[in-house]
């Protein structure tokens, strides 16, 4: 049984030493996503949407506080640990793409699979091209000869690789135009629509549209998360 919780933080500070001083990236932090939940995270540069990202998709760890990844605590696991959590329960999407710029479209969606061990990663990389909309011809063409929304759709398709339970994307339209980013973002709905918890951060009003609820932030806190609070209550239950 999946538990209904794809997310919770309780009470979660992060803070960065920097030389003799410090900043509080995440102030004292508590949130939860349902199972199945389409979340925008918005606010000014600064304000602590990558660093909740970060702390969410296990690629750092609170200062202070919990985090739970369906279930599970992960926050006070080490490292090891951890690695396991983003590769089996995570698929990222980030804004500059991260492919690997030697490998084919194709081998970029296969290199998670090749981590864990699969062995049909061939055929299966080949099904998630085209669940992304892409032809197989575009397979073998490396990073460098794709258009920026062909390159997120790989970036997609990889992160979907494991079959994770949740997608975090960082600014997944920032380089894209905006017919590009509406198509990205259709594709991100269509992935929710199918059971799987999607986290946007963005600065762009029009992509915040496509989710469920919004999260605003500033200096390191959550200022609302008003949306649909008696249906999450009752949900929850």
């Amino acid at each position: 049984m999946r538990n209904k919780y794809a997310v919770r933080l309780d009470n979660v500070t992060k803070i960065y030493r920097m030389g003799r001083g410090s900043v509080k990236a995440l102030d004292s932090v508590s949130l939860s996503f349902l199972t199945g939940d389409f979340v925008s995270i918005m606010g000014p540069s600064g304000s602590g949407k990558s660093t909740l990202l970060n702390i969410i998709g296990c690629l750092d760890i609170p200062t202070s506080g919990e985090v739970y990844i369906a279930g599970e605590n992960v926050s006070k696991l080490g490292e090891k640990e951890r690695t396991k959590i983003r590769r089996d329960k995570i698929g990222f999407v980030f804004q500059h793409f991260n492919l690997i710029p030697t490998l084919t479209a194709l081998e970029n969606i296969a290199f998670p699979m090749l981590l864990r061990g699969e062995h049909r990663y061939e055929e299966r990389s080949r099904e998630l091209l085209r669940a992304v909309g892409l032809d197989e011809e575009l397979g073998e063409h490396k990073p460098a000869e794709l258009s920026g929304g062909e390159q997120q759709r790989v970036a997609i398709a990889r992160a979907l690789a494991n079959d994770p339970e949740i997608i975090l994307a960082d600014e997944p339209t920032g380089n894209l135009d905006t017919k590009t980013s509406m198509e990205i973002m259709e594709l991100l709905a269509a992935l929710n629509r199918r059971g799987k918890t999607v986290v946007v951060v963005t600065h762009d009003p029009l992509v915040a549209e496509f989710t469920k609820r919004t999260l605003r932030m500033l200096d390191g806190r959550i200022l609302t998360d008003i949306t649909d609070i008696t249906d999450r209550i009752t949900a929850a239950r």
